[in-house]
């Protein structure tokens, strides 16, 4: 193994970010400390592959931040992160990037500098904006996986259609009290009509179930996995199937669409 000092130097020694000398070090067999665990559910290989690819969240709130902070710490090399709202009070009870300190500030600032405190070899992109269609495309431009962490349906729509046309897998989720779903969808038809709606007015679930912290969790960490299988080439991934869960009953169901 290498550990976290070794990497600093080596990186300040020879002019190279941290995630060059990570990768570097994993090529040569030789596994830095702060993905050990990751081993061996993920092989050396796979890490390589997190760490040289790159991954666009749109909306780091209840899914998004925890998605966002796995990514960072399973080192996922780029993440492309947007977000134009700001912490409130309302959101401490399941959005992990929100604190008391942080209320009043931009989600995407605040994922920034927690990348930095988690796993500053991770190379941040930050946009604190609300995203309309041109700059939900830029966003996306050069990501290897698309993440949809929006809240509610008004903007899932758009950029379902534009990971859609851009030739990119889409994971995305969406949470109602203590039911939820995820879904990897792969480029080509969209089958998702049922699950969300055109209606952009619609009222959605969430507004009338809440949002408690279990179902939002667990629906981004599953996020999280889809996302990483993706970028691991993993098997079994046909873009066809949604995870549906209850945790009231305690009920899991794979439907195929």
């Amino acid at each position: 193994t290498i550990s976290r000092d070794a990497v600093q130097e080596l990186a300040r020694e020879f002019s190279l970010s941290l995630g060059a000398v990570e990768i570097a070090a994993l090529k040569a067999q030789v596994i830095p400390e702060r993905y050990l665990r990751n081993l061996n559910a993920y092989s050396l290989d796979d890490q390589i592959r997190l760490l040289e690819s790159c991954v666009a969240i749109v909306g780091l709130g209840g899914l998004g931040g925890l998605v966002f902070e796995l990514l960072v710490r399973a080192g996922v090399g780029k993440l492309r992160v947007a977000d134009g709202d700001t912490f409130e009070a309302s959101n401490l009870n399941r959005q992990m990037l929100g604190t008391e300190a942080c209320l009043g500030q931009n989600k995407a600032k605040v994922a920034m500098a927690r990348a930095k405190e988690l796993n500053p070899g991770v190379e941040v992109h930050a946009v604190p904006e609300f995203l309309d269609r041109p700059s939900m495309d830029a966003l996306i431009q050069g990501a290897d996986v698309v993440v949809d962490c929006l809240g509610g349906l008004k903007h899932r729509n758009m950029l379902r259609t534009a990971a859609r046309e851009a030739g990119k897998p889409l994971v995305t989720a969406a949470v109602a009290g203590l039911t939820g779903l995820a879904a990897t969808l792969l480029p080509g038809p969209d089958k998702t009509a049922l699950l969300f709606p055109e209606n952009p007015d619609t009222r959605s679930a969430e507004d009338e179930l809440g949002c408690p912290g279990p179902g939002v969790n667990l629906a981004s960490s599953l996020q999280a996995s889809m996302v990483m299988n993706l970028l691991c080439n993993s098997p079994g991934i046909d873009g066809r199937s949604v995870l549906f869960f209850d945790l009231k009953d305690f009920d899991f169901s794979l439907v195929r669409i």
